[in-house]
């Protein structure tokens, strides 16, 4: 059985070097990005930027300019080479959906808010 590829490593990178895949499907508004960069300044930049070599985001798109409003110029990224063309477009829209879906039906994942500890 083959395994399935590990992160060895996290790197940093100016995200002006960063460039967004011109197809994603998914469309994130100023409202969105603003509310991330609060997230990032209370909690810091705890989820990297997945990118491939060249510096194009499989997955971040909104985590890039929320940094930037942030006063970041630099974010961690992954470097996701060992994938081809198609399977990084096929990342860009599987990690768009996947969070949406809730096993067995079409809408998104259910909260449990007593779980979180916090009001609905």
């Amino acid at each position: 059985m083959k395994l399935p590829f590990l992160v060895h490593r996290i790197e940093l990178w100016l995200i002006d070097k960063l460039l967004p895949y011109p197809n994603n499907a998914r469309i994130h508004s100023k409202t969105q990005i603003a509310q991330i960069a609060a997230s990032i300044r209370l909690f810091g930049f705890v989820n990297p930027i997945l990118i491939r070599s060249d510096g194009s985001i499989i997955a971040g798109h909104a985590r890039a300019p929320a940094a930037r409003e942030a006063g970041l110029i630099e974010v961690p990224v992954i470097v996701l080479d060992h994938l081809s063309a198609a399977d990084a477009r096929a990342l860009v829209i599987a990690d768009n959906k996947l969070a949406e879906k809730h096993p067995g039906t079409r809408t998104c994942s259910p909260w449990s808010w007593p779980r979180s500890g916090t009001r609905k």
